[in-house]
């Protein structure tokens, strides 16, 4: 009820995460990627979900924020995305 922004993280995501939740064994993890512009809601959208998801919150252990900006800046990304593609190939 606290999100009244764009039409697809109100009527999409409800879906798609009670789709995974009611699988009693799913065969991937659950992953959602906001995208958009400064301000517009996706951390935020992001956080409600993983509270309304798990006990424990934001503190879950099976909760995992990846910032872009953040990691991308620190050069955490690059070195990944090495690692990633010497790995496969």
């Amino acid at each position: 009820d606290e999100v009244f922004g764009p039409h697809i993280a109100a009527t999409i995501l409800p879906s798609a995460i009670e789709r995974h939740v009611k699988d009693a064994e799913p065969t991937k993890a659950l992953a959602l990627t906001f995208h958009g512009s400064t301000g517009t809601g996706k951390n935020f959208v992001a956080d409600r979900i993983v509270e309304a998801l798990f006990v424990k919150g934001l503190k879950s252990k099976y909760y995992h924020k990846y910032a872009g900006y953040h990691h991308a800046r620190k050069g955490k990304v690059r070195h990944r995305c090495h690692s990633v593609f010497r790995a496969s190939g």
